[in-house]
Parts: structure tokens; sequence; C-alpha cells
């Protein structure tokens, strides 16, 4: 027996559901459940924040730390 196992994204593909993909997309965690949001933050990369924000990234959302990405930059600077 195989047995698949597929992600939010993958459902969301699956059902033509555009909307829930988008938002997904913004705000995929990676292993450390940081969102891109996080690691433009990390890197100071202002414009693609913004874009991120813009499009409605979570700047809510926490990574294993409990750091928000506003809790990032006051790391940086």
């Amino acid at each position: 027996m195989v047995i698949i196992k597929n992600s939010r994204l993958h459902f969301a593909a699956h059902e033509n559901c555009k909307e829930i993909a988008e938002l997904l997309i913004l705000n995929a965690q990676d292993n450390i459940n940081q969102i891109p949001l996080h690691f433009a933050v990390i890197t100071d990369s202002k414009e693609a924040a913004c874009v991120l924000i813009s499009h409605e990234a979570d700047f809510n959302s926490t990574d294993h730390l409990n750091s928000l990405p506003l809790h990032l930059v006051w790391n940086i600077y």
C-alpha cells in the first residue's frame, strides 16, 4: 500500500482554490516555522518584505522560538 502525504497547498491546487494557494505560498513555513517574511526581515530585504506584506503575509506568524518577524528586526538593529 502506498501512503501519499499531501500538504494543504496540494489540496488547494486539487480543489482549484486560488486564494488559499496564494495564502499558503505567502505563509509557507520551513522546518523552524519561519515564513518568507521572517527571511526577508533577517536578510534586510525591505522590498521583498513590502511585497509579502502587501500580499497579506502573516506578520503575526511565530517561529520555533515564538519570534515574530518584527522581533527579528530588533535583533538585527
